[in-house]
């Protein structure tokens, strides 16, 4: 994996991407995860998560959705598809377009869900947007871009490993 990028920034810890893992948990397990998110359905489900961590080894696991989580699986593994992802896409279309991206930044946590914003630079200047942490990754590892958490992430007390985060 990617080391994390060195050029921290106040209030973020730089990572990088450690796993990305699909399963599905036990019964017992999606119990205990429906009573934080019980928009879950009854059944237990394939989850992929997507395990972030710091040079310290403070870690912060996101579930993410399954395009996106295999989208990132493919690319940590490198893995090239015979026609590009949509991911690819975009980036190349920002290049041809003039934009870069610069970093991506899980931002914060509520309800169990996961907020990221990812900056890009183009002539007229950065630009900051609000997104999904697993569209913020997809494109930061793609562009070879620091991706760092804000710390009161890693501090939430939602934020925990379960056996289903854990490798």
């Amino acid at each position: 994996m990617k080391k994390p990028h060195e050029s921290a920034r106040e209030g973020f810890t730089p990572v990088r991407v450690e796993q990305v893992k699909s399963q599905v948990p036990t019964a017992e397990r999606w119990i205990e995860l429906r009573e934080k998110m019980p928009m879950l359905p009854e059944e237990p489900q394939e989850v992929h998560v997507v395990t972030l961590i710091s040079d310290t080894g403070r870690r912060v696991p996101l579930w993410v959705g399954s395009f996106e989580g295999n989208a990132l699986k493919l690319h940590v593994d490198g893995i090239k598809t015979e026609r590009p992802l949509t991911y690819d896409l975009m980036l190349e279309t920002f290049d041809r377009h003039g934009v870069r991206v610069v970093r991506a930044d899980v931002v914060r946590i509520s309800n169990s869900t996961f907020f990221a914003q990812l900056t890009t630079e183009a002539q007229n200047g950065e630009q900051v947007f609000d997104c999904r942490p697993s569209d913020a990754l997809n494109l930061a590892l793609r562009a070879g871009a620091p991706i760092a958490v804000a710390e009161g992430v890693f501090d939430d007390p939602s934020v925990e490993e379960g056996p289903d985060t854990t490798t």
